[in-house]
């Protein structure tokens, strides 16, 4: 990204940053419909609020499910069995897999499916998904193996590189930005390593943590390339934020055990930690269910896992609930202050016009 670029995505993400500090004193929380079941698990939340997952219906089948506030819409199987969705773009593509642990990967137009098959495969998953339609996952040939990391551009795959000195293993990419950036990981029998991949160029993130600690994975990145997820020490997993290949530990390694799972624009980050649904603003840590309505709280639930924060704060995960032991998606949503949204909207069109410039010059 040249000077220019980068200068005006400093200036968007700054009006983002404190449009989102000034709106974090208030939630509103809904516990997200199932289909019928007792289960639902949320993933993703697209900028229009749209949040994607799964849920069980009556016959305890998973099917892939978006929620319009908590109101559950059941996205199909293609041809019957299950589906689960795990990301959606602010087009309102949806992507995930059908078939189960063999099945295939599939994207959603609305309520119009279809299963994308590669090559030689036996099954396959798509994880992430930008606005520009470009999804990532993975693909194998081979039932017992998790397969190797891939970029689609509509229906047409291309295989992730891994660092040159690693020409085995298994391979998986989580999460893709507007730029076609990805992050995940490669595994060896030595361990696994977060990476990060720009083009043909990997980044072995893994590389930039301290030695010993070999099982490491990225699960998300933002547009200004800043990067989460975790690295294993000992019988614990701790959050980790990269930025320019720099690891910055949000749980100390000795402290609970942690994972980050998303990151929006403004630089928070979600995940979990000792079973509580955590948001990070820099390295400082807040449980969720400080903001959980009490009504809720009253009622059994508590918030286990955030997994997905959209650019206004808003924050899908799951909950379960102590007093039924069904487990549901939710959603935490920030009341701004009204001034807020000005600031919010104009670094959001200022980021999107980035964007299609660095688009436009590729």
């Amino acid at each position: 990204m040249n000077n220019r670029l980068k200068k005006q995505y400093s200036v968007a993400v700054a009006l983002i940053a404190i449009s989102g500090l000034a709106s974090a004193a208030t939630y509103t929380t809904v516990i997200l419909n199932t289909l019928g079941g007792k289960f639902s698990e949320a993933s993703a939340i697209n900028n229009q609020g749209q949040a994607v997952g799964y849920s069980t219906t009556a016959k305890g089948d998973y099917h892939a499910t978006i929620w319009t506030g908590s109101s559950a819409l059941d996205l199909g199987t293609i041809g019957g069995g299950s589906s689960r969705a795990f990301s959606i773009n602010d087009k309102g593509q949806v992507v995930g897999n059908v078939g189960g642990a063999l099945g295939h990967a599939a994207i959603w137009d609305g309520e119009t499916a279809r299963v994308i098959h590669a090559p030689n495969e036996v099954h396959s998953m798509i994880s992430g998904i930008n606005n520009n339609g470009q999804s990532v996952g993975y693909s194998s040939e081979s039932a017992g193996y998790f397969g190797h990391a891939v970029l689609w551009n509509g229906n047409t795959p291309t295989t992730l590189a891994r660092p040159i000195y690693w020409s085995n293993g298994e391979s998986r990419a989580y999460a893709i930005n507007n730029f076609g950036q990805s992050v995940g990981y490669v595994d060896l029998n030595t361990g696994r390593h977060a990476v990060y991949w720009d083009g043909a160029k990997v980044t072995d993130l893994g590389a930039s943590l301290p030695q010993g600690l070999a099982w490491n994975e990225a699960s998300d990145i933002n547009e200004v390339g800043q990067i989460v997820g975790f690295a294993n020490v000992g019988v614990k997993d701790y959050a980790v934020l990269w930025k320019d290949s720099i690891a910055t530990f949000l749980t100390k390694p000795g402290g609970t055990s942690s994972r980050a799972t998303g990151i929006n624009n403004a630089g928070q980050v979600v995940g979990y930690s000792n079973n509580r649904a955590i948001l990070w603003n820099g390295t400082t840590a807040t449980d969720l269910n400080s903001f959980l309505d009490l009504s809720l709280a009253r009622t059994g639930w508590v918030l286990r896992e955030a997994l997905g924060i959209n650019e206004s704060g808003a924050i899908v995960g799951n909950a379960y609930n102590t007093k039924t032991q069904m487990t549901q998606g939710f959603i935490l949503s920030p009341v701004p202050e009204p001034h807020t949204y000005a600031l919010l909207f104009t670094g959001l069109g200022l980021i999107a016009g980035v964007a299609r410039r660095r688009i436009k010059q590729q």
